[in-house]
């Protein structure tokens, strides 16, 4: 071997040896901590970001009032508690004096679909003028509950007055419990 290729291969290692004992630890410990407040001031925007999210999304809520907001959650309610609305459902049946004879519910949503359905069959005996009034009742309820069908037929009973009623009706919501 020529000492010239000698003398290049000790230059060569001087200059790696060099290299990772002075230069990278001085890289280092400089570019160490420069990338560390770089993550902070990035996390620090991230968080200020959504923080002007936040109250952008508070000063609207705020726009909207007290009596749209309790509105718009009762009209579509966030947990439709179907225990409670059948609950209600019955009770406005007997202060209208109709008779509860049975009533089924199903939870029928689809399975993709962010809105909530629940299916409600309710049977009914009495007069034409307290379902009437019930069924008005029910409309001007503050949940959302759309009658399907009404069948109405001749109660088998002694009263020739009272009438058996049959209804379908869906209650939605955005989650049903």
């Amino acid at each position: 071997m020529n000492i010239k290729n000698i003398i290049s291969l000790i230059i060569i290692s001087l200059a790696l040896v060099f290299y990772f004992l002075f230069v990278k630890p001085f890289e280092a410990a400089v570019l160490d901590p420069v990338t560390v407040q770089l993550e902070k001031i990035k996390s620090a925007s991230e968080k200020t970001q959504n923080l002007l999210s936040l109250n952008n999304l508070r000063q609207k809520k705020l726009a909207l009032g007290e009596r749209e907001t309790s509105l718009l959650s009762s009209f579509i309610p966030l947990n439709l508690r179907s225990g409670d609305l059948i609950y209600r459902l019955s009770g406005v049946a007997s202060q209208n004096r109709l008779t509860l004879k049975g009533i089924q519910f199903s939870d029928v949503s689809e399975k993709d679909s962010s809105d909530k359905k629940l299916l409600i069959d309710m049977n009914l005996d009495g007069s034409y003028e307290d379902f009437y009034r019930w069924l008005g009742t029910i409309e001007r309820s503050s949940t959302l509950i759309d009658v399907e069908s009404i069948r109405a037929t001749k109660s088998s009973g002694n009263n020739s007055d009272l009438l058996s009623f049959t209804v379908k009706m869906y209650a939605y919501g955005i989650n049903i419990d």
